[in-house]
């Protein structure tokens, strides 16, 4: 059975028609993602630690024809896990998302 599909990865959640959510894919599952028509993958954490991300990591998405943003929550002033610092961190991955 194939082990590298988009369903695979970690905690992988819908999260409304145009975003889903999950842990860290495997570089056979950011291919899948890629596969499934995904554009943007935006990483919400350090995207040069190696404990959270993929060597290159921007690259292999890259390769794989998909744009790569890391907004990680320790990137965006006043954002943390707490409701109040989700709000604004949702706001500015929102405003990126949404730029013209």
């Amino acid at each position: 059975m194939d082990r590298n599909t988009i369903a695979d990865i970690t905690a992988y959640r819908l999260a409304g028609a145009l975003v889903a959510t999950a842990g860290q894919p495997t570089e056979a599952r950011f291919r899948a993602v890629a596969r499934s028509g995904s554009e943007i993958v935006v990483n919400l954490a350090l995207h040069d630690d190696p404990r959270y991300s993929l060597p290159d990591e921007p690259g292999l998405v890259r390769s794989y024809g998909m744009e790569y943003e890391c907004r990680a929550i320790t990137q965006i002033p006043g954002a943390s896990l707490l409701p109040d610092g989700i709000e604004r961190y949702l706001t500015g991955v929102s405003m990126f998302l949404l730029r013209g």
